[in-house]
């Protein structure tokens, strides 16, 4: 016992000496370049995102190809987790600041450590009570992440953390499209779409389990006939109005 206790000993100093060793961040990207990837990667995630999700519904997204559709759909999938990496970004900057000011020094990794356990616990937490399909998909892209932060404490080299998250997230936006897919085929969501013949191109009946609101693009509508396997794709100048009700979610692809 008296053994075991001193091994616990030494491991823990090893590990305190290890967070106060002298930290410094190797293969920096200067912030000109995180932004001429940002320019890659919304394109990118356009590309993968898009035909990934209408190809569900058996429809080729580059016949109705328009590349503000890639913009517009970044924004829209990634508004949360935008938020949530300026949150992260101020907690980061925070500590840094607190490392500096102190004369105690907070040293550098436990900064970096604090940083990744709240990744770790935010994601597995969303990933466990959000994604109800694909959770074993998404579960490995997580794991990916973990290592990522793992390999930077380690290792330090900070262009490596950002090229890994960049791949785990353009590998991540093919899994999320197919998850938006089954969950618009679960959910069926359908409101009033008048046309200007004033047809009714989608109507909101509580009997309707058969057409349903898709998804729709820069020009486009899609309406899914479930009783005929079909998709009707309707050019958004033929719409004359559209009529939601309070039950009604509206989900923009």
């Amino acid at each position: 016992m008296t053994k075991l206790l001193s091994r616990i000993g030494k491991k823990i100093l090893q590990a305190i000496n290890w967070l106060n060793k002298d930290y410094k961040l190797k293969r920096k990207i200067p912030f000109s370049n995180l932004v001429k990837i940002l320019a890659v990667v919304i394109p990118i995630y356009g590309i993968l995102y898009l035909p990934m999700f209408y190809r569900h519904f058996n429809v080729n997204y580059f016949l109705y190809f328009n590349p503000l559709d890639f913009l517009r759909i970044f924004y829209y999938n990634n508004t949360f987790w935008l938020y949530m990496l300026l949150a992260q970004s101020f907690i980061f900057i925070h500590l840094l600041a607190v490392h500096r000011k102190s004369n105690k020094k907070v040293p550098l990794r436990l900064i970096f450590l604090s940083v990744s356990l709240i990744e770790i616990l935010v994601g597995g937490f969303v990933i466990y009570n959000t994604y109800s399909h694909l959770k074993s998909g998404f579960m490995i892209l997580f794991v990916l992440m973990i290592i990522s932060n793992i390999h930077f404490i380690y290792f330090k080299y900070v262009d490596t953390l950002v090229y890994s998250y960049v791949f785990i997230y353009l590998l991540g936006s093919l899994m999320f499209a197919k998850y938006q897919a089954v969950e618009i085929e679960i959910r069926k969501p359908n409101f009033d779409i008048i046309l200007k013949d004033d047809t009714y191109l989608l109507r909101n009946e509580k009997n309707n389990n058969c057409n349903y609101f898709v998804g729709n693009i820069t020009n486009y509508v899609f309406i899914f006939d479930a009783s005929l396997n079909m998709m009707r794709a309707v050019p958004i100048g033929d719409i004359k109005e559209i009529r939601f009700s309070k039950a009604n979610s509206f989900i923009s692809k």
